[in-house]
C-alpha cells in the first residue's frame, strides 16, 4: 500500500480486544497509487502539530511522513502532562515533599482508577506478567531464605564484613547459597 494516513495522531489510533493497534480516520489519507498529478494544495492536511514538517511546510507528502508522526504520537504518551506528573511527584529529590501513595492516587494518571477494585483483585490487569518470557536466569535465582550471610546482608544497615568476596554455590537439590570466596 502507498497510502500516506497524514492524520496520526493519538484521537486516531484504536485498540483491538487483541490489543493490536488500528489506525482510523483516512479522510485526510493521500493514495500514491492515484495520484495524477503533484499534490494540491488541499492535500496538505492534518493536525498541524502531529504533522511531519515537509508535509506542513508543503514541501512533499510521503509514507515517511507518518513514521515522523508514529515517534511524534510516541513522544507524547512518553512525556504526557499526567505521565510528567507522576515522575515529578514520585522523584522529587526532596524527601519533604515525597508524596505518600493516598496522594498518589489523586494525581491525574491514577485518578480514574478504581482503587477498591483494584484491592479486591476484581480489576483485570493491562497485562499479566505469565504472557511475558522470564529469563532463565530468573527462573533459576534460588537462595536459601535460612542462610545466614544472606540474613545478614537483608536485614542489617550494612553488608556483612568479611575479608573475601561473596560468592554462592548449589547445594545437592540445586538450591543457591551465599558464600566467602
Amino acid at each position: 500500500m502507498r497510502i500516506v494516513h497524514s492524520d496520526v495522531k493519538p484521537t486516531n489510533i484504536l485498540i483491538a480486544d487483541s490489543g493490536h493497534l488500528l489506525i482510523s480516520d483516512f479522510d485526510r489519507s493521500y493514495d500514491k497509487t492515484r495520484a495524477t498529478g503533484p499534490p494540491k494544495k488541499t492535500d496538505f492536511t492534518g493536525a498541524p502539530f502531529s504533522m511531519a514538517p515537509e508535509v506542513s511546510h508543503e514541501v512533499k507528502i510521503a509514507i515517511k511522513a507518518d513514521v515522523w508522526s508514529l515517534g511524534f504520537l510516541l513522544a507524547t504518551i512518553i512525556v504526557s502532562t499526567p505521565l510528567r506528573q507522576l515522575f515529578k511527584a514520585c522523584l522529587t529529590s526532596d524527601y519533604k515533599r515525597h508524596l505518600d501513595i493516598k496522594r498518589v492516587k489523586y494525581l491525574d494518571f491514577c485518578k480514574d482508577v478504581n482503587w477498591e477494585e483494584v484491592v479486591a483483585r476484581r480489576m483485570e490487569p493491562a497485562y499479566h506478567p505469565s504472557e511475558f518470557k522470564i529469563s532463565t536466569a530468573v527462573e533459576d535465582f534460588n537462595l536459601n531464605p535460612h542462610d545466614p550471610l544472606l540474613l545478614t546482608a537483608a536485614y542489617n544497615t550494612h553488608m556483612p564484613l568479611t575479608d573475601k568476596g561473596p560468592g554462592d554455590i548449589r547445594d545437592k537439590n540445586g538450591v543457591r547459597q551465599l558464600v566467602e570466596v
